[in-house]
């Protein structure tokens, strides 16, 4: 039997050729001189340098304004928020009527428009309601300038996020102090405007115009890509739609008051008293005889024509002559009903309901080809330089 060669099986370490320093065949390196070297090479590293913290938020501030402003605003988006700041500065600048300074404009003088239509809303709403309206007067009677100086500024500043080219972060900041702004003013100015009591009709500002001062702004809340999708502006007319609908049906039912003919007079008689040109108030009182001559037709005309325009905005796409129906009826609305507002009696804080629906409705009215195209061409471009 032939006798094994030793020496070719085991090979001195250095005849062999070498290895990789990581492989198995490495013998005696293994895993503790491996770890070693790993931790080695992790301390010789430089160090991270980071930012202070607020030069850290600072920094993610601007990024998020970079890529809100990389996103091309939609038509419908800009026109409502311009449309909506243009509004606060109105408000603001019915605030800064001499008679808003005075301790008796919410002191529920009989001879003030506000305060009487205050006190009539008070008497009709819950008791919570009432304590609302009640906190509100307290303010202004005990600090009117101060409290109205307040007011003025906060819509001012409102209306210059809202109008004007700001960066974003401000933009949606003023967006959500709108919304606040808009609910707080709907309870302790407006008392829901009747909203939750019998009585209410869109011809006198149901549902309150700070209300949908709050709703316009809830949607421009929305995220900025949204607006460019048809589902939203879809959104917005069938709601509006629904409301112009509810809004027909307390007008007919009978349990709502108004079929009878003090119902009437109380809408259309007050708005012709109002101080205002002749020209304007003379076919306001001429309507209001007939409403109460004929109050059943005065209110079946009012109740259809409610339910009508809710059936031409929920087509709203479809054919200019609808949409210039609905322009000319909430024109006519805010005329007989609501005397533009009361903008001529020195003590209107807002101009109601119908511009704020215009404002709307314009906003998400149907736009050229032209335009169609290059926001689609915007939207393509964003999306292929952020894909």
């Amino acid at each position: 039997m032939n006798s094994i060669d030793m020496s070719r099986l085991y090979k001195p370490r250095s005849a062999l050729s070498t290895p990789h320093p990581y492989s198995q065949e490495n013998g005696p390196i293994g895993l503790h001189e491996r770890s070693a070297n790993s931790a080695i090479i992790q301390d010789t590293s430089p160090p991270v340098l980071r930012l202070p913290l607020n030069e850290e938020k600072r920094c993610r501030w601007q990024m998020r304004d970079q890529l809100g402003a990389s996103i091309e605003e939609s038509a419908p988006r800009r026109s409502l928020r311009i449309g909506l700041g243009l509004l606060w500065a109105v408000d603001a600048l019915l605030q800064m009527q001499p008679g808003m300074f005075h301790p008796a404009f919410y002191g529920n003088l009989p001879s003030n428009l506000m305060p009487s239509i205050l006190q009539d809303l008070r008497e009709t709403s819950p008791s919570w309601i009432t304590w609302a309206v009640r906190t509100a007067q307290w303010f202004f009677i005990h600090w009117p300038v101060a409290v109205n100086l307040g007011i003025i500024l906060l819509q001012l500043v409102l209306a210059f996020l809202l109008s004007l080219r700001v960066p974003p972060r401000w933009r949606n900041i003023g967006l959500v102090v709108s919304v606040l702004w808009g609910l707080t003013i709907w309870v302790f100015g407006e008392a829901l405007a009747g909203v939750g009591s019998w009585g209410a009709t869109f011809y006198a500002g149901f549902p309150g115009s700070a209300f949908l001062y709050a709703c316009a702004g809830g949607f421009l809340l929305l995220p900025a890509e949204k607006w460019h999708e048809q589902t939203l502006t879809t959104l917005i007319t069938r709601t509006t739609a629904g409301f112009l609908w509810l809004s027909g049906i307390l007008q007919l039912l009978p349990v709502n008051g108004q079929w009878d003919r003090g119902a009437q007079l109380d809408v259309f008689a007050n708005s012709g008293f109002q101080s205002q040109p002749g020209i304007l108030s003379a076919p306001v009182m001429t309507y209001s005889i007939w409403s109460s001559a004929h109050p059943v037709a005065s209110n079946t005309l009012l109740g259809l024509t409610l339910l009508g325009a809710g059936c031409a905005v929920w087509f709203w796409r479809t054919a200019v002559w609808l949409r210039v129906g609905v322009y000319v009826w909430l024109f006519l609305a805010w005329w007989f009903g609501m005397d533009f507002g009361y903008l001529f009696s020195g003590l209107s804080t807002d101009p109601n309901t119908p511009p704020i629906l215009f404002a709307m409705l314009w906003a998400v009215r149907p736009r050229s080809r032209t335009t169609s195209k290059l926001e689609v061409a915007s939207r393509v471009s964003h999306t292929s330089a952020t894909g």
